[in-house]
C-alpha cells in the first residue's frame, strides 16, 4: 500500500529531481563549493566571503578581489533543522500553509542530497516535542523523514512562544562533525541571533525563512478576531482602519529589519571570528597589513636584483680604464648611464607584475530619504506641489548615486512607515518614491526615529521621562535627509530624536520645502494655512552637525540635492603598478637619451 510519504516523495522526484537529472548523471561530484583539496574555480569576492580564500595573484592582475573555490569532499553530511512550532501552521486562504512549504522543501533537499550518496539528518523541533533523526543515506531514509514530518504536522502543536535559540543549541550539541546545516523557520522569536552565530563557527549554515504573504500585508477584511498561534491570545481588530494598517505596516517593517540585521550580524561576526588579526602570521598569501606590495612573479624580483647588480659592476669596471675628468664635468659622464640602469631595474620589476594596496576614496554608506507626506505637502506654493517637486528631485538624486550608496525611503505623517529598505537597487528606490501620497499630520520626531530604526536594524525609541539618549551604536556612514515644511503637529520630541542620531554619529540634512509666506490647502473641506517653519528644521540639522537647505521652488530643490554632502570613505584596494613602473622606466630612458645626445653627440 502506498503511503502519503511515498506519494509526496514520488511527486517531488518528478517535479524537482527530473529537472536536475542531466546535472546529476555520470561520475558523481558534489555541486557544493567550499573547503576541499580540488581547485574548482575563481569568482569575484563578496562581502560574506572568508578573506583567507582570496587569490592575491589574480587580484593584483585584474585589479578586483577574487576568491578561490574548491570542490567539497565527496561525502557530505547535511542536517535539516525544521521549526514545527504553532506559528508554522499559518496559512492564507487558498494558499498552502507554511508547514506544507517546509515539508516539501525538506523532502526535496533530503532526496537531492542523498541522490549522490550523501548523508542527511533531521531535527524536528516544537518546543517540548523534539525528534532527532541521525544522518543516513538512501531513499528509505528520505521516506522516514517525510513520514515523521507528515505525522508531526498532522498533530496539535505545543502552545507557547518558540525558543529558536534552544533549537539551534540542540543542533550544535547533536552535529559534532562539520556539516551543511539548513535551518528552516519563520524566525518568529527572540534571542536566537547569538546561537545562530555560534553555529556558523563550526558549520556552513543556510537559513531559509518561510513567510506567509498575509503576515506581510493583511488584507482589508473588516472586523476580525486575530489569534496568536503560539500563545492563544485573541484580539478584535478593524482591518479597514487606515491608522491600524499604518501601525501594522510599521511593525512589519521593523520586524523585517530586525531579522535582516540579525542575519547580517551572524555572517559578519562569523568572518570576524574566523579571520586572522591584522599582522598575525598564517599560511598562504599575506593580507594587506602584512604585504603593502606584492609581486605576481616573485622569482623575477630576484632576477631583477641580480641582473641590475651585474650591470652596475660591469659599468664600474668599464669606467676604470677611462681618463679622469675634472670635478665639474664628472657627473655628466655618469648621470645618463645611472638613468639607464634605473630604467633597466624598473623594467625587470614591471615584468614581475608588482601590486600595492592603496586607499581609494569613494561615496559609500546609507542614505535615508524621509519624506513628509502630510496634508500640508500638497500645497502648491512650490509647483506643481511640494510633494511632487520633492519626489521629482529625489528621483534624480537617486539616479545620480553610485551603487556603493544604499538608499532607503521613509514616509511620515503622524507616524512613520518604511516604504523601502536601504538597498543598492536604485530602481526599486525610485519606484518607492513615486508611490508616495499625502495623508494626515506631521511628526518630525517619529520620522527621525523610524529612519534610525532602518539604519540600526532594531526599534529605536526615546527614553521615558526625558532620560538620557539611548546608546544604539555608532553609524558614522549614515545620513538622513528630511524633506518637510517643518510643521510639527505632534509625536515624539524632534530635537530629542535628533540628539539620539547625533550620539550615534548619524548626520541629518534637513530640506525645507515651501515658502515662508505660505499658502492654504483644503483638508476635509476646510481651508488650512501652511507655511515653512525654518527654525525647527535648522535646529534639527545643527544638533547632528548637518545643514539646513531651503527649497522655495523646484529648481532650488534640485540644486539642494546636488549640494548634499555625502560622506566619503576610503577602502584599501589592490592596484597593479606594472604600468606605472613601465612609464617611469620609459621616461628615464627618454631623458637619459636626450642628455647623452646633447652632451656627447651619441647614445652610448
Amino acid at each position: 500500500m502506498t503511503t502519503a510519504a511515498d506519494r509526496l516523495l514520488r511527486r517531488l522526484e518528478w517535479q524537482v529531481l527530473r529537472r536536475l537529472d542531466g546535472q546529476l548523471q555520470g561520475s558523481y561530484r558534489t555541486v557544493f563549493r567550499g573547503t576541499g583539496i580540488d581547485f574548482a574555480d575563481l569568482r569575484e569576492y563578496m562581502p560574506e566571503d572568508d578573506v583567507r580564500h582570496i587569490d592575491w595573484n589574480v587580484t593584483a592582475r585584474l585589479d578586483e578581489p577574487f576568491v578561490r573555490q574548491y570542490t567539497e569532499d565527496r561525502e557530505l553530511t547535511a542536517w535539516l533543522v525544521l521549526d514545527l512550532s504553532a506559528s508554522m501552521r499559518q496559512s492564507s486562504p487558498e494558499q498552502r500553509g507554511k508547514d506544507s512549504a517546509l515539508t516539501e522543501l525538506a523532502v526535496s533537499l533530503a532526496r537531492l542530497l542523498t541522490y549522490g550518496g550523501n548523508r542527511v539528518g533531521a531535527v524536528l523541533y516544537d518546543n517540548a516535542k523534539q525528534l532527532v533523526l541521525p544522518p543516513r543515506a538512501g531513499r528509505p531514509h528520505v521516506l522516514r523523514i517525510a513520514h515523521e514530518l507528515s505525522k508531526a504536522t498532522a498533530g496539535t502543536p505545543e502552545r507557547g512562544a518558540t525558543d529558536i535559540g534552544a533549537m539551534l543549541r540542540l543542533v550544535a550539541s547533536t552535529a559534532r562533525r562539520r556539516a551543511l546545516v539548513f535551518v528552516v523557520s519563520d524566525f518568529i522569536g527572540d534571542n536566537w541571533e547569538a546561537e545562530l552565530t555560534r553555529l556558523t563557527f563550526r558549520h556552513e549554515v543556510v537559513a531559509v525563512r518561510v513567510v506567509d504573504p498575509i503576515e506581510l500585508d493583511l488584507p482589508d477584511l473588516g472586523l476580525v478576531v486575530v489569534e496568536d498561534a503560539e500563545t492563544g491570545e485573541q484580539i478584535l481588530v478593524d482591518t479597514g482602519d487606515p491608522q491600524f494598517r499604518l501601525r501594522l505596516r510599521a511593525e512589519v517593517d521593523t520586524r523585517e529589519a530586525e531579522v535582516a540585521a540579525a542575519m547580517r550580524g551572524a555572517r559578519e561576526r562569523r568572518h570576524h571570528r574566523r579571520g586572522p588579526a591584522p599582522g598575525a602570521r598564517r599560511h598562504g598569501p599575506r593580507d594587506e597589513a602584512q604585504a603593502p606590495m606584492t609581486f605576481q612573479y616573485p622569482l623575477l624580483v630576484a632576477v631583477a636584483v641580480v641582473v641590475t647588480a651585474a650591470l652596475v659592476v660591469l659599468y664600474l669596471r668599464l669606467q676604470r680604464g677611462r681618463p679622469a675628468l675634472r670635478a665639474g664635468s664628472a657627473w655628466r659622464r655618469h648621470l645618463p648611464q645611472v638613468m639607464f640602469l634605473l630604467a633597466a631595474a624598473l623594467m625587470f620589476l614591471a615584468v614581475a607584475r608588482p601590486a600595492a594596496t592603496l586607499p581609494v576614496a569613494r561615496a559609500a554608506g546609507t542614505v535615508i530619504l524621509a519624506f513628509d507626506v502630510s496634508n500640508s505637502m500638497k500645497a502648491e506654493d512650490v509647483q506643481p506641489s511640494r510633494l511632487a517637486a520633492a519626489k521629482s528631485a529625489a528621483t534624480e538624486f537617486v539616479a545620480a548615486q553610485p551603487d556603493s550608496v544604499n538608499i532607503g525611503i521613509v514616509a511620515f505623517d503622524q507616524g512613520a512607515l518604511t516604504t523601502q529598505q536601504p538597498s543598492e537597487d536604485h530602481d526599486a528606490t525610485t519606484a518607492a518614491i513615486k508611490r508616495l501620497q499625502v495623508n494626515g499630520g506631521t511628526s518630525l520626531g517619529q520620522a527621525i526615529l523610524a529612519s534610525l530604526t532602518v539604519v540600526v536594524g532594531k526599534p529605536v525609541q526615546l527614553p521615558e521621562n526625558g532620560g538620557a539618549a539611548p546608546d544604539i551604536g555608532y553609524f558614522g556612514n549614515a545620513t538622513i535627509v528630511v524633506l518637510s515644511d517643518g510643521e510639527d503637529t505632534g509625536g515624539p520630541d524632534a530635537l530629542a530624536a535628533a540628539g539620539v542620531a547625533a550620539k550615534a554619529g548619524v548626520r541629518i540634512e534637513t530640506v525645507g520645502i515651501g515658502t515662508v509666506e505660505g499658502t492654504t490647502v483644503e483638508v476635509d473641506g476646510y481651508q488650512v494655512a501652511t507655511s515653512l517653519n525654518e527654525d525647527l528644521l535648522t535646529q534639527i540639522a545643527q544638533t547632528t552637525a548637518g545643514h539646513y537647505h531651503r527649497a522655495e521652488n523646484a529648481q532650488a530643490l534640485h540644486d539642494v540635492y546636488q549640494s548634499l554632502d555625502l560622506r566619503l570613505t576610503t577602502e584599501r584596494k589592490p592596484v597593479e603598478l606594472t604600468g606605472a613602473a613601465t612609464a617611469v622606466a620609459v621616461l628615464l630612458l627618454f631623458i637619459g637619451g636626450i642628455l647623452m645626445t646633447t652632451w656627447f653627440g651619441r647614445i652610448l
